[in-house]
């Protein structure tokens, strides 16, 4: 089961896919993104920047770096200096290793709950390819001083609306739009992600970029609702290196690193 960190860690790579379609400016972008689960008083707080077709996401003490035009994931532990790359294919290669996994612990249990639970896996994997279908509510905000729309979805597994803004941006989006929506289909065909929620928020990048997102999904028997804010918005020109993992940090296996993240995570609050 996801801890209230790890999804959030999730939510932001993936609530910050989404983004937009402009006219022609410098297609580098930095933003602050605040992200609190609801019926908690803390709110993380993430950096995100985007440049050279990849994705950088700094938390306190780890990064994420998403490279676009691969779905590659690196991951930097900052406190004890080691980082794991995994491919996109290596991801689902994990993730179909996992569930068999976890078919293997069905045949235990009572032919009841065993179809239940293989229904719920078979309604995962089906959802993992659905496309998401926003729709503008034809309500508008005000938000950082711009204009945005307010677009809703309800998926089996998510819903959630978010007010994305399509005018005035200090930057083109226009870049990261384009890649954002390649690897969101590539994700598709592959299946890639382990909920709905991930591919909705994706998905959103045809419609704009997102200042507020706020969504509840549905993990197992667990909801977790998330909000999440994005501010600071500004032009950035950082060098292709900003977007790769430290010279001098050690390379660890990618299974080690997400073990230790789950087994560090607080508890909820």
């Amino acid at each position: 089961m996801l801890t209230p960190r790890c999804a959030l860690m999730a939510a932001t790579l993936l609530a910050i896919a989404p983004t937009a379609a402009f006219a022609a400016r410098p297609s580098g972008w930095s933003a602050v993104q605040d992200s609190r689960t609801v019926g908690s008083q803390i709110v993380q707080t993430a950096k995100v920047t985007y440049g050279h077709h990849r994705l950088r996401v700094d938390h306190p003490g780890q990064r994420l770096i998403l490279d676009l035009s691969s779905g590659a994931l690196t991951i930097v532990n900052l406190r004890d200096r080691t980082f794991s790359e995994i491919s996109m294919e290596g991801l689902v290669e994990l993730r179909e290793s996992q569930e068999k996994e976890v078919r293997k612990g069905l045949t235990k249990m009572p032919p009841e709950i065993r179809a239940q639970m293989e229904a719920q896996l078979e309604d995962a994997a089906r959802a993992a390819r659905r496309s998401l279908d926003a729709k503008d509510t034809g309500e508008t905000r005000k938000q950082g001083g711009l204009t945005c729309s307010v677009f809703a979805w309800t998926t089996d597994q998510a819903s959630g609306t978010a007010c994305i803004a399509q005018k005035g941006l200090p930057f083109d989006p226009s870049v990261f739009r384009k890649d954002s929506l390649q690897l969101a289909r590539k994700m598709e065909r592959m299946g890639a992600g382990n909920a709905a929620t991930s591919m909705a928020v994706l998905q959103l990048g045809e419609h704009g970029f997102p200042l507020v997102i706020d969504q509840t999904m549905t993990i197992g028997a667990q909801q977790l609702s998330v909000a999440s804010t994005f501010t600071k918005l500004e032009r950035s020109a950082a060098p292709k290196a900003y977007f790769e993992a430290p010279s001098g940090f050690t390379r660890r296996s990618f299974e080690t690193m997400m073990r230790e993240a789950v087994s560090a995570a607080p508890a909820p609050q």
